[in-house]
């Protein structure tokens, strides 16, 4: 992972988790590839950093949990809360991010989903052809999804949000 991509997914981490510790039973689930999703009670975690190529967790407790950043396939917090609309809420009310762009070995989806959702992700080319998908089960809150670019030819790209019957396309280029 590249210096700007860590730059990028440390900052909306951070914004993430400082915008929803303050909530009830607020939550940072690392999910990886194949499906298998490690949640954090935020109010127990200590700090989130790279270190090198992995993503390391550290709780209050003084545990340690590290994530290879080629493992990764999303990243998000949830604030389990039915009365107060979060402040990363408040900011983000379009919700919808695609970074770096342009895009050379990797980029992040980040979005923004109020209830438990599937959204599909879609990467189109110029021709119309899907070459990336992805499904992704948010449980509300803010979702991040990343995407492996290394291999996509040069050019301009669409991705495809297909979540709550509407869809929302952000263009980028790959370098």
């Amino acid at each position: 992972m590249n210096y700007f991509m860590r730059l990028f997914l440390s900052l909306f981490i951070v914004i993430s988790i400082g915008a929803t510790t303050c909530l009830a039973q607020s939550k940072l689930y690392v999910e990886n590839k194949t499906g298998v999703k490690t949640t954090f009670l935020l109010d127990s975690v200590s700090s989130v950093t790279f270190e090198g190529l992995s993503l390391v967790v550290k709780k209050s407790n003084g545990a340690i949990q590290r994530f290879s950043v080629y493992e990764i396939d999303h990243i998000r917090t949830v604030a389990d809360t039915t009365s107060v609309l979060s402040i990363e809420q408040n900011l983000n009310s379009n919700g919808t991010v695609l970074y770096p762009n342009p895009v050379t070995d990797q980029f992040i989806v980040s979005f923004s989903v109020k209830q438990s959702n599937t959204v599909v992700i879609d990467i189109v080319d110029l021709n119309g052809k899907v070459i990336r998908n992805k499904v992704i089960n948010c449980v509300g809150g803010k979702c991040y999804a990343l995407f492996e670019a290394h291999d996509l030819p040069k050019g301009t790209y669409t991705c495809l949000l297909h979540r709550s019957g509407s869809t929302q396309s952000l263009k980028f280029i790959k370098r």
